[in-house]
């Protein structure tokens, strides 16, 4: 059963099911329509979707966060692979209940209407206590319509989720190019993330799914992920990130140090794996580290 009792999340219109050359279905959850121009070529069609909006407050300079480039992506995918070779699917926004699942409820109201009258009732000020900012240079700015892109992010990663769990054979693929929100705690945002959808989305596969193995190639530390399954032995982290240098002696977010595995004591010690890499990382030396690791976690917690 799909999030919202349907049998399945509807498929963009023109769009056919086709699988890549590895024969494994792959499902790509997106709310960027386009039109089909005939010949493989494709002309997106703005307005609505997520690419759509502004992390810089009022429309106020730049912002290094900019959803446009989800658009670009969709871009790329389109010259470089023929849509025909994926199962194009739509998605729900997600409810603020389901956002609940890992996120403060109070957080999450503050999100979707941070009033002066909400601020009153707090002993401290939520902007402080949220890490949130209405400055429009800020890592996580209240930027117009930020708690309708939170719902669109998540719901992306759920209905991908509930596709996996609904999908079991041929080793499925779901895709969901804007998610990834790994910063963001459950009762704060942290670097450019506000809602974790990637949480949600294993918490989703919990309940089909014995296991979940999580990898991370971000070049920041999948900090908040980690830690929201730093005591469950059904998941394992692997996160191989930047390592602080000489010319950066912080690297944001500042954790996942090759010596963080686990609690003590617990049975979930060894289920968080940290590979902080030195600058300078070649693609082969990454491409190894990477495989050799895999390798070795996928015997060890009988993944396949």
């Amino acid at each position: 059963m799909g999030r919202s009792d349907t049998e399945a999340t509807p498929k963009l219109p023109g769009c056919t099911t086709n699988r890549f050359d590895t024969n494994r279905p792959v499902a790509y959850f997106t709310d960027i329509h386009h039109r089909n121009l005939g010949r493989g070529r494709y002309e997106i069609v703005e307005g609505g979707d997520i690419g759509a909006f502004k992390f810089a407050v009022g429309g106020c300079g730049d912002h290094p966060m900019d959803p446009e480039r989800l658009r670009l992506t969709h871009s790329l995918i389109e010259s470089e692979s023929p849509m025909n070779r994926l199962s194009l699917y739509s998605f729900q926004p997600a409810t603020f209940d389901e956002l609940a699942v890992f996120h403060d409820r109070r957080y999450l109201e503050f999100i979707r209407n941070p009033s002066e009258a909400d601020r009153k009732n707090h002993a401290v000020d939520p902007f402080v206590k949220y890490n949130l900012s209405l400055l429009p240079w800020t890592d996580c700015t209240l930027f117009e319509g930020v708690y309708d892109y939170c719902c669109r992010t998540a719901g992306a990663s759920l209905d991908a989720a509930q596709w996996l769990c609904d999908n079991t054979d041929d080793r499925p693929i779901a895709i969901n190019w804007n998610g990834g929100m790994h910063h963001a705690h459950c009762a704060n945002a942290a670097g450019f993330c506000y809602v974790n959808d990637i949480v949600l989305a294993i918490v989703k596969l919990l309940e089909r799914y014995e296991r979940v193995l999580y990898v991370d190639i971000d070049y920041h530390h999948g900090d908040a992920v980690e830690e929201a399954f730093y005591s469950c032995p059904r998941v394992v982290t692997l996160s191989i990130h930047s390592a602080p240098s000489k010319s950066n002696t912080i690297s944001f977010p500042g954790t996942g140090a090759i010596y963080d595995i686990g609690p003590e004591g617990s049975p979930a010690k060894g289920h968080a794996v940290n590979l902080p890499m030195k600058p300078g990382l070649s693609d082969d030396m990454f491409l190894y580290a990477l495989r050799t690791t895999l390798s070795t976690l996928v015997q060890r917690f009988r993944y396949v």
